[in-house]
């Protein structure tokens, strides 16, 4: 229990932080669309979103081009676990709560696989910061499918290095399951570049 109370102060400063670093975004009055995002991620979306809404399983999306696979293409994510906040929420609150929860995710993983690894919590602290609101991920948050993907990388490596250590199937498994849910994220690449790691 103690070890839990002192993982809460780190956590919840690096989500106030991120708050605070799009605390203009946060209610949906505006939304994120540069670079990829309007053109190849906003439209499949909202495309997948309301056609579950109005009770339809998106395999073809007759919107793109003459039509396309939809269900097919790994890309729109439409088995990923988190994407369930699209059926809640607005459109605009859920696209950019899904931006900036991965961003938050991505210094969370980082934090715990640091501290794993035995750095002290002020060196997990800043290295989740550094990561969280760094240069890459700030430059990687219009790719989606790359950002939902890519932050899952330090919890994979985390049980994997656990599961080479004391060679436990439930490190194993949570390995696997994590690469599953990188792989459902949308970026291929992201997950073999993972493996090769």
């Amino acid at each position: 229990l103690r070890k839990r109370g002192r993982w809460a102060l780190p956590v919840l400063a690096l989500f106030l932080l991120t708050l605070l670093f799009f605390y203009d975004i946060l209610m949906g009055n505006y939304l994120f669309i540069e670079r990829d995002l309007a053109v190849f991620f906003i439209p499949p979306k909202f495309f997948w979103a309301e056609s579950i809404k109005n009770g339809e399983f998106p395999l073809w999306n007759p919107y793109n081009l003459f039509g396309q696979p939809f269900f097919a293409t790994l890309q729109p994510a439409i088995l990923y676990p988190p994407n369930i906040m699209f059926l809640i929420f607005p459109f605009s609150i859920a696209f950019n709560w899904s931006i900036i929860l991965h961003i938050f995710f991505g210094g969370v993983f980082i934090y715990a696989l640091l501290r794993d690894m035995d750095a002290n919590e002020w060196a997990s602290f800043i290295g989740a910061l550094t990561f969280m609101l760094g240069g890459y991920m700030l430059s990687v948050h219009n790719l989606l499918s790359i950002l939902i993907s890519m932050i899952w990388t330090p919890l994979i490596m985390l049980f994997f290095i656990r599961a080479i250590k004391d060679g436990s199937f439930k490190n194993v498994l949570l390995t696997g399951i994590f690469l599953s849910i990188s792989f459902l994220g949308g970026n291929a690449e992201a997950v073999f570049g993972c493996l090769i790691a």
